[in-house]
């Protein structure tokens, strides 16, 4: 039986935007959104969030570009460090969310005739839509997330066994086309 890392680590791709991109201009383009996302962040007032963003996109960017191997593993790293820091922040607002909507609920609801009946339509309306959406942005933030990781290890793949990223081939293609590190395969006649 493989793990889940085994298995994610044979999934392949050979480029980005339906076939339009290789695995450098797909990883520089997905970069390239991040910092955008930064910019809007800024724009709406979250400095801290705008200046993470920026600064992973950024280095997304340099590191699909310059097609450094290491650079592309530290960038799939802090990749996965952030959505592992956005699911747990998410997680602390719908736990604190809840607690404030029980709050309003007592509030609301304290010495009304049919109370019981307030406090559980209270929190069902917003309880339970709360969690929803905690799911829904994470399921959201983990795919999104994944494609730029799945993006960037493909790349580093390439990358390693001597290709540039705009061959338009899997890491396993380019490894049976052009052999490991960039040395071609040599078929011997009659074998």
């Amino acid at each position: 039986m493989t793990s889940t890392w085994e298995s994610l680590k044979t999934m392949e791709v050979a480029g980005c935007c339906c076939g339009k991109m290789g695995l450098r201009q797909g990883t520089a383009a997905v970069s390239a959104l991040v910092v955008g996302m930064g910019v809007l962040a800024y724009l709406s007032g979250e400095l801290l969030l705008s200046v993470i963003y920026c600064l992973l996109g950024g280095f997304g960017l340099y590191a699909s570009l310059a097609r450094d191997p290491q650079s592309l593993k530290i960038f799939m790293g802090a990749v996965v460090a952030l959505v592992v820091v956005k699911v747990v922040v998410l997680l602390y607002y719908v736990v604190v969310q809840h607690a404030l909507v029980a709050k309003m609920a007592e509030v609301r609801c304290a010495g009304l005739r049919h109370e019981q009946e307030c406090l559980q339509w209270m929190q069902q309306t917003f309880g339970g839509k709360l969690a929803l959406i905690f799911f829904g942005i994470t399921a959201l933030i983990v795919l999104c997330n994944g494609f730029m990781v799945l993006l960037a290890y493909n790349l580093k793949q390439v990358v390693e066994a001597g290709g540039n990223g705009d061959e338009m081939m899997t890491p396993g293609q380019y490894k049976k086309e052009h052999g490991h590190a960039g040395e071609p395969i040599v078929v011997k006649e009659g074998a």
